[in-house]
């Protein structure tokens, strides 16, 4: 299966632009490309706006509009990660439909008395109602960021009656071992727990990551990029993950970018196609 997936994903992202990660080691990575794959006028700008929403967060990542629901079939839910919008949610939902894959992202995803992103477990309460209340017979999933380690914790919790509806898995850009930005941040905005969950070494991370189940890590590809300063690439290796890649060079793209690239859209479309020719 990873053969033909890989070959995929190979002919979005070109030899040159994608690596896989063997043996849980990260590829090689030189410091000119290191530089030269974030220092461009979009990922400097793409960078401040994105640290710029970070700090300014208020309230979060959906909203309450009740999403359609779908009977029988495979459908694809994007989850949210910790400041992602609506709006910028837009361009990867109409990316998928424009390649055959119709998709709905996860509403209400935010404390509302708080008006902040909810914390890991609290989220994942709402990622496994989604999964429990479909009437899909497949439910595919594409998470941005904080959206992976939510999802597949709420993966881990379903009955095993249940999980076999969880399809095709895609992490873009999840920090399975904490994102250091997250630390400094949560002394600036004290009382965020999304933000301390996201803290290397936090509780989150060191008890609820290790009860992941093989069966749903089997189901996921991890997406890293060297362009990502948010999530250093060790951190996005997750381990037992059916296939972990490295977005290189010109297919590069910052945290935010994972959204908004037209060529990321792309591989994940293909990542998800490729699931539903195995499965038919």
């Amino acid at each position: 299966m990873t053969s033909s997936l890989k070959s995929a994903i190979v002919d979005v992202m070109g030899e040159d632009g994608v690596s896989f990660v063997e043996d849980g080691q990260p590829p090689k990575v030189g410091f000119r490309e290191m530089v030269e794959t974030l220092v461009t006028p979009r990922n400097v700008v793409g960078n401040f706006l994105y640290l710029f929403r970070l700090l300014g967060i208020n309230g979060g990542n959906g909203d309450e509009r009740k999403p359609a629901e779908q009977v029988g079939g495979t459908e694809t839910v994007i989850v949210p990660g910790y400041a992602s919008r609506n709006m910028s949610l837009l361009p990867l939902e109409e990316r998928l439909r424009e390649r055959g894959i119709e998709s709905r992202t996860l509403r209400a995803y935010e404390d509302l008395r708080l008006r902040q992103p909810l914390p890991t477990l609290e989220a994942a309460d709402h990622v496994q109602e989604i999964i429990e209340q479909s009437r899909a017979e497949i439910v595919n999933f594409v998470c941005h960021s904080m959206g992976g380690l939510t999802v597949l914790i709420a993966c881990s919790r379903l009955s095993g009656e249940t999980r076999e509806k969880v399809g095709r898995i895609v992490t873009l850009g999840t920090p399975w071992q904490g994102a250091p930005l997250a630390r400094t941040l949560s002394f600036v905005k004290r009382g965020d727990m999304a933000l301390k969950d996201l803290s290397p070494g936090s509780d989150i991370l060191k008890t609820e990551i290790p009860k992941i189940t093989q069966e749903v890590r089997g189901k996921t590809v991890a997406v890293i990029s060297v362009a990502d300063k948010l999530v250093p690439l060790q951190s996005g290796i997750l381990e037992g993950a059916l296939l972990n890649l490295v977005l290189r060079r010109d297919r590069s793209v910052i945290h935010a970018d994972f959204l908004h690239d037209k060529r990321v859209a792309e591989m994940v479309a293909a990542i998800l196609n490729d699931y539903s020719t195995a499965v038919n």
